[in-house]
């Protein structure tokens, strides 16, 4: 699917970066799942394009940091589907550094972790904690205690069970 919407993107309808960003964004809006889907995974990839290129990064920065909260919303679907794209565009815009992730996002992140049965969400969800920019001292002071004790839990896993899946480690 991702390789789908990235051909057509950009060999056949030859769009710039600016275009594309706002294409997927507005794609992430959509009450459908498989458009918030694709423009989730659209987004991821073109996040990971561009994220070591200032040049082309500068002109998506808005795109970019405007389709977070809707990411945030599809974290809580239902669905493996939106989950999974959801943290695959969360790991890659994350280390464009155009956003700072609120801990609340954190704490979703956190909890769907723990509580996906799916190991593809899970992986991702570990990727995209690993990937966001760190919180300013004072909102680290205000996440709660719930949120601390699985982030300690989080940690130990990564420590004890597979390297890969942990976000400790992939940082």
């Amino acid at each position: 699917l991702i390789n789908a919407i990235w051909i057509d993107v950009t060999v056949v309808q030859n769009l710039g970066v600016t275009e594309m960003a706002t294409l997927f964004q507005g794609k992430v809006m959509q009450p459908d799942v498989l458009n918030q889907c694709e423009g989730a995974l659209a987004m991821g990839r073109l996040a990971s394009r561009i994220r070591n290129h200032e040049f082309e990064l500068e002109p998506a920065r808005k795109a970019l940091s405007a389709v977070v909260p809707n990411l945030v919303a599809m974290l809580s679907a239902t669905g493996t589907a939106q989950q999974a794209s959801a943290c695959f565009a969360l790991e890659n815009i994350g280390g464009c550094d155009v956003y700072q992730p609120t801990t609340a996002l954190l704490s979703r992140l956190i909890e769907l972790w723990e509580s996906s049965s799916d190991l593809t969400v899970q992986d991702l969800c570990a990727r995209a904690l690993a990937s966001m920019p760190l919180l300013p001292r004072t909102e680290v002071k205000q996440v709660d205690d719930r949120t601390r004790a699985v982030a300690r839990k989080l940690v130990e896993h990564s420590v004890a069970d597979d390297f890969d899946s942990g976000p400790a480690n992939l940082i």
